[in-house]
């Protein structure tokens, strides 16, 4: 009998392919229960490869990672739906992985090399941020410079961006939904901590309004906590506030010691040359001894456009003092702000009309005077610092604001003085008792 004639003299065609099949079988077998790894390992054991360096996977199924593909799922950041391993030509184990994005409803297959660990997100939900982009609102104003409270974070997945977007309320209440980072200024963080004195914090906050001093449009934002601030010779150891700046807090409450100044500085001569375009939100000033009280007080000459709202001051309100002694600033907006305890020591006291023209009565808590350098306000303290500032007062300017009706809880009455363009909206002083 003539024998078929075999390949390479040892394997018939079909039995060849029969082995091809089955190779092909196993090959599929092994991509499909993931065990490349396990076959890697195998071999690497008996010695017949080398082992790979990058044997273990670095991501796992339901991780989020984030895309280093070019094009348009640049810095997507989505979540492993599958992951897969096989062997290259030189036996070299490789993982790769099914990424999805489920607010695209979209699968990507990638290689291990082009993923990474996503990034943290630049800002969480409650944080107080200042909006960069010009979007134009239906009334034609922008959002350009207003503060904004992050209501949620997600992914942001548009053409070759990714990253986070934010949805956020602004102070008017209005919604906006979809923001993504390069819109938003990052804020620079201050960095005080509980555990620093109030001479170490004075420092921080110091650095933190040179800082704005020297970058227009910057937002200081507080940590969570309670920090000490203050000094026992705060006419030394004072703050210069910055223009063109949003100081916001975040649960923030500074714990005053001694007493704190922070000044405003005149720039020219005119009403609106000083400190402008200042926020101040979301701060608790608490004074650190809440039976005898200590001292927070805001002095400025000259100013304007200035918005304080949402904050708190507790304590802090001494006897024949001010929270806020601003000379001629000009068009701004206090409002929502809770002013708690004045002076304990006048309350067994009688006759205070009598005593220092009756000053110590109706100490203001926000005081507004005709800046000049006669000191027809109480502008010695700025005197003895400001840079130039006898020839920025010669001329006398009157505080244009408006005050809108301002109720006390305690008397239950209403004051309407006429200073103009300055609103109070829902301002609140509390005379209490005992202060926890």
């Amino acid at each position: 009998m003539i024998r078929k004639k075999r390949i390479f003299g040892l394997f018939q065609v079909s039995e060849l392919l029969l082995l091809g099949l089955l190779i092909s079988l196993l090959f599929a077998l092994f991509a499909l229960t993931n065990s490349f790894s396990n076959l890697h390992n195998m071999l690497a054991t008996a010695g017949l490869i080398q082992r790979s360096a990058n044997q273990k996977p670095h991501y796992q199924v339901g991780q989020e990672v984030q895309a280093k593909l070019p094009g348009k799922y640049r810095d997507w950041i989505g979540k492993v739906s599958k992951r897969l391993a096989n062997l290259d030509d030189k036996c070299r184990l490789n993982h790769h992985y099914d990424i999805t994005f489920p607010m695209q409803q979209v699968s990507i297959h990638v290689g291990e090399s082009d993923l990474t660990k996503a990034d943290k997100a630049k800002f969480a939900k409650g944080d107080i941020v200042k909006l960069s982009s010009p979007k134009v609102k239906e009334d034609r104003n922008t959002y350009q410079g207003q503060l904004a409270t992050v209501e949620k974070v997600k992914p942001h997945h548009a053409p070759s961006s990714g990253g986070y977007q934010y949805d956020m309320t602004l102070n008017d209440s209005q919604n906006l939904n979809g923001i993504p980072k390069k819109d938003i200024v990052a804020p620079y963080r201050i960095a005080l901590k509980e555990e620093n004195t109030a001479q170490e914090n004075n420092q921080l906050l110091r650095k933190a309004f040179t800082y704005a001093q020297t970058h227009p449009n910057s937002i200081l934002a507080f940590p969570k906590g309670q920090f000490r601030i203050g000094s026992m010779t705060p006419d030394i150891d004072y703050a210069v506030l910055p223009s063109e700046t949003a100081i916001v807090g975040n649960q923030t409450e500074l714990i005053t010691q001694g007493t704190v100044y922070w000044f405003g500085f005149p720039t020219g001569p005119e009403a609106h040359q000083g400190v402008h375009h200042l926020t101040l939100a979301g701060i608790h000033f608490k004074a650190s001894d809440l039976n005898k009280g200590n001292h927070f007080m805001i002095m400025a000459d000259h100013g304007s456009d200035w918005h304080v709202y949402n904050n708190r001051f507790t304590m802090v309100h001494q006897r024949n003092s001010h929270f806020f002694d601003l000379g001629s600033l000009q068009n701004s907006l206090f409002e929502k702000n809770d002013f708690i305890g004045y002076a304990p020591e006048l309350t067994e006291e009688s006759g205070l009309l009598s005593k220092a023209g009756g000053h110590d009565f109706f100490s203001e808590a926000i005081q507004f005077d005709a800046a000049t350098h006669r000191f027809a306000w109480d502008g010695d303290l700025l005197k003895k610092i400001a840079p130039n500032y006898d020839a920025f007062n010669q001329i006398r300017h009157l505080c244009h604001n408006i005050i809108t009706p301002y109720k006390s809880l305690e008397i239950n009455g209403f004051l309407k003085p006429k200073i103009r363009l300055t609103t109070f909206l829902t301002t609140f002083v509390l005379n209490c008792d005992k202060i926890s």
